[in-house]
């Protein structure tokens, strides 16, 4: 994803590192065949531990005026959920995205007691510790919380980030907080900015559906609430890493070039918002990442089905541009664009194996063949290692 497509090429690894991409032949190589060899991919916002939430998932007659109602589910699914039942599913999820390619990951994180599972994991990436807080008191604890989160030190393939989860849950204190830490410690915020109209009508005038859910939570406190999405853009410092996941109702003239924003696509979908301006949004010069999101709003956690639901519904977007968003573009996001994204030497040797279409002509541009078509990933290799092994082949 750094140059055009090497056709018949090979590669070279030692060790965990890419050691050269050509043409040459060398002893001991593995032929895999007619594959198309990617880098790995990057999802960059999950909810591992809601991949057992399916019952939770937009109904047919939730809408982004729904939004709450699809919360409500949610927060009754964490209540009754155990430890067990989340450590499962988060394990779940590991396996779910390793079997579609993902070697890296950004997860919203909710219990610190997860992260174990996470860095014992084969995957790469980011845990961003979610923090909620609207009321004071709480507000004070979240703050507590993510010092203590930032503390600790990274571990191998997987560094700590920080999630102050939206303005409709985050007191104006715990973002400055939230901040203020980042930028000090140089680690990545993820932010759900503007996911449904009711956030606005929250922000703008105090009221509206939102209300009466965090009422009934105990936890509403217009005091705490900032003014607007406009508000909380203006307090981020000029350059902090920064995801800003789903923004479905912010105008691409809001933010400034070389921000990030994250794309949900089968989740803005499955709400019914209005259509993504995409491409207006890259024609800003902002970032755009694909993801999936997690299971309690998504059918599956495979990226590569986001990235095929977009190239059909925005047909003017190349195949390659559709490809970056969850190799290149996601790795420069979550601040790992020198080790990972793209197959190039001196990086990490993660890279997935997809089998070549039957049927599609080989001087078909390969990122067209894998859009256009369903095949499914072959085989994932992470630091020079196969986890998923590739097929092995005739002669």
């Amino acid at each position: 994803m750094d140059g055009p497509p090497l056709t018949d090429g090979s590669i070279a690894i030692d060790g965990q590192l890419i050691q050269a991409i050509d043409q040459a032949r060398r002893s001991g190589e593995i032929d895999l065949g007619d594959v198309i060899l990617l880098p790995g991919f990057i999802n960059v916002h999950t909810h591992l531990d809601l991949t057992d939430a399916a019952e939770c998932q937009p109904k047919g007659a939730d809408n982004p005026e729904g939004f709450p109602a699809w919360l409500e589910r949610v927060v009754a699914f964490r209540r009754k959920q155990s430890l067990a039942q989340q450590q499962a599913a988060v394990e779940t999820g590991l396996t779910y995205s390793l079997q579609a390619g993902v070697t890296t990951l950004g997860d919203i994180l909710t219990q610190p007691s997860l992260w174990s599972l996470l860095v014992s994991s084969p995957l790469r990436g980011v845990a961003f510790r979610e923090l909620l807080g609207l009321t004071p008191d709480r507000a004070a604890d979240a703050i507590t919380e993510l010092n203590d989160w930032l503390a600790l030190q990274k571990e191998g393939r997987w560094h700590r980030g920080l999630s102050p989860h939206a303005p409709y849950s985050v007191r104006r204190e715990l973002f400055v907080a939230a901040m203020t830490a980042a930028e000090r410690r140089g680690c990545p915020l993820a932010i759900h900015l503007a996911e449904s109209r009711a956030e606005a009508e929250l922000l703008a005038q105090h009221q509206g559906p939102l209300v009466p859910f965090l009422e009934r939570r105990g936890v509403w406190d217009p005091s705490g609430l900032i003014g607007s999405w406009e508000e909380l853009l203006q307090m981020v410092p000029a350059e902090q890493r920064i995801l800003w996941i789903h923004v479905n109702y912010l105008s691409p003239r809001c933010l400034s070039a070389r921000q990030t924003i994250v794309h949900c696509p089968r989740t803005h979908a499955a709400f019914g918002h209005d259509p993504f301006p995409l491409e207006s949004w890259q024609h800003k010069g902002v970032r755009v990442c694909l993801a999936t999101d997690g299971l309690a709003s998504n059918p599956d956690l495979n990226l590569l089905e986001e990235a095929r639901w977009v190239y059909r519904h925005y047909p003017n977007l190349t195949a390659d541009r559709v490809i970056s968003m969850i190799t290149r573009e996601a790795a420069a996001a979550i601040g790992w664009e020198k080790w990972v994204g793209t197959l190039t030497p001196g990086k990490l040797a993660d890279l997935v194996v997809i089998p070549w279409p039957s049927g599609v002509p080989l001087a078909t541009d390969p990122c067209v063949a894998i859009l256009e078509g369903s095949v499914s990933v072959q085989a994932v290799m992470i630091d020079g290692q196969w986890i998923l092994p590739p097929a092995p082949q005739n002669g």
